[in-house]
């Protein structure tokens, strides 16, 4: 009886161990926030009247197709938010002559101040193509960041994509999300 006995507290004892001893092992994708991304196509008067004004300085019209994501980065269930991001991103692309086109992000924070934007635009073959930076002003809730792209080569139709990375006083978000900016067909 006492060997039963003892085997069973052994065995006990040992999986109680191996209880707390891997419940304080954590792996990496635990700590990987999750990104939500649903993707719009819009026209111009489907946009708020602010955004509508930033881009009409910026050169677009109605005939312009507008792609809006709304974006929502939060840690996995139980974990404190640290940089939690609810925005929407506004991108289109325009074309101003046969080798120069321009896309331009809108950037609205819900959750907070944003102190800088940083978009990188690729291009269809998946080369970056550009980098665009737009400061925030300070405690502001909206950023707009112009890329101007070059191309000299054959006639050929181009889709672009804008990587984006929000800083908050906090610092920078976790995660890189990518925006759909349009296209448009570039070359001689």
């Amino acid at each position: 009886m006492k060997i039963i006995r003892l085997i069973f507290t052994t065995t006990l004892l040992a999986l109680g161990f191996n209880f707390i001893v891997n419940e304080n092992i954590v792996s990496a994708t635990e700590f990987t926030p999750e990104v939500v991304q649903n993707e719009q196509t819009l026209t111009l008067e489907d946009l708020s009247e602010e955004d509508k004004k930033i881009f009409i300085d910026n050169g677009y019209t109605e005939e312009d197709v507008f792609f809006q994501e709304y974006v929502t980065e939060s840690p996995l269930e139980g974990q404190m938010s640290v940089n939690a991001v609810i925005a929407t991103v506004t991108g289109s692309t325009k074309r101003e002559a046969s080798n120069r086109a321009k896309t331009t992000y809108i950037v609205t924070s819900y959750s907070g101040p944003m102190t800088n934007v940083d978009i990188r635009t690729t291009a269809t073959s998946g080369t970056v193509v550009r980098t665009g930076s737009g400061n925030s002003k300070p405690n502001s809730s909206k950023a707009t960041v112009t890329t101007f792209i070059n191309y000299s080569g054959g006639s050929r139709y181009f889709k672009f994509k804008g990587y984006t990375q929000i800083y908050t006083p906090k610092g920078a978000t976790g995660t890189v999300f990518s925006v759909t900016a349009g296209g448009t067909t570039l070359g001689y």
